[in-house]
């Protein structure tokens, strides 16, 4: 159904919002504006169809084929850079049969079941606005809170760091209960014992000692990582 689909536009890599009035007066600004909005055979506007009342014929599609596009942009006045910089870009769609760009006549009503060809005008308007109380570095502002659950989650990195202390302190548990008969007895060895070296002392000789051709393995371990990221990438685009 033509009210699933959605148009997408972007104005100098910012994404042309559709900012409309929801519950309690708040406004919320979509990253998109439906094609169109379809009124059920009881008559039950659906989806974009309850922004006007215009919209209430029954078994009937409406298209948005007019849209008002708001440019709003800072000056520049005060800025480090020259020029005027884009801070905002709004679009309010409208669906108009007869050419009338303001909206007040009849909408542009497709039937559900449609005989013959029906031409369709598209038609659009630009305005372009000042407004340098609006910073360019947060130009995404009005965008961003209208997206449900963008604020911190609190609770979820309290609850990740939780659960790493607690696997981490899991983990030095295990460890230092089996290292323990070891360091006890690194504890309580004799100066004859020490000489011997046992258990885990017999490790630090292979950690720190270098291997033979250093430099070869570090560019054969170089090269190969390369290699497998490069095949990891290539494999996952195509």
């Amino acid at each position: 159904m033509m009210f699933s689909y959605e148009h997408h536009w972007i104005v100098d890599n910012m994404p042309v919002a559709w900012c409309y009035e929801i519950q309690n007066g708040a406004k919320y600004c979509n990253p998109g504006f439906p094609v169109g909005c379809y009124v059920t055979p009881q008559g039950k506007a659906k989806d974009a169809c309850v922004i006007s009342e215009k919209y209430n014929k029954a078994s009937t599609y409406y298209l948005f084929n007019h849209v008002d596009i708001t440019i709003v942009y800072h000056s520049g006045a005060g800025e480090q850079w020259e020029g005027a910089r884009l801070v905002q870009a709004r679009v309010e769609p409208k669906s108009i049969a007869k050419g009338d760009c303001d909206g007040n006549g009849e909408p542009m009503a497709v039937p559900k079941k449609l005989s013959g060809e029906v031409k369709i005008p598209y038609t659009y308007s630009v305005k372009f606005v000042e407004n340098n109380n609006i910073k360019w570095a947060s130009r995404w502002d009005y965008i961003l809170d209208s997206i449900p659950n963008s604020n911190i989650q609190w609770f979820s990195i309290l609850n990740s760091v939780v659960i790493v202390l607690f696997l981490s302190g899991m983990v030095a548990m295990i460890t230092i209960r089996s290292l323990h008969k070891d360091i006890a007895r690194y504890n309580q060895e004799t100066a004859d014992e020490a000489a011997e070296e046992f258990g885990w002392k017999l490790v630090h000789g292979d950690v720190f000692r270098p291997p033979q051709g250093g430099m070869l393995l570090a560019v054969f371990c170089g090269t190969g990582v390369q290699v497998m990221l490069m095949v990891f990438v290539t494999l996952r685009k195509g």
